[in-house]
């Protein structure tokens, strides 16, 4: 059984990648704000953008692959460099 964390092999990432409201009046506030503007709230938190990015690594993965060969990280830099590249001289031919 693991006892401490340095044995562990993977390490979960605490808190998250989003803020989130703490308190009752926190998400009030939230909520008054996306009623008062919408607009001006999804552009001020980027909200939507997220689809395009899955959408552009799920066509990278489907032409490629999930995988990638190399074991070195500088190589598997170069690797997804050459990758992205060549699917957007695939898509700028059509």
């Amino acid at each position: 059984m693991l006892d401490t964390k340095r044995d562990l092999i993977i390490f979960q990432k605490m808190g998250g990648g989003r803020k989130r409201c703490r308190t009752h009046s926190q998400r009030k506030e939230v909520v008054l704000n996306q009623l008062k503007n919408y607009k001006r709230w999804k552009y001020d938190i980027n909200y939507g953008y997220r689809w395009i990015a899955e959408t552009a690594f799920s066509s990278v993965k489907r032409m490629f692959g999930e995988y990638v060969s190399a074991r070195r990280f500088p190589n598997m830099v170069k690797e997804m460099l050459v990758k992205v590249s060549l699917y957007n001289m695939f898509i700028s031919m059509r």
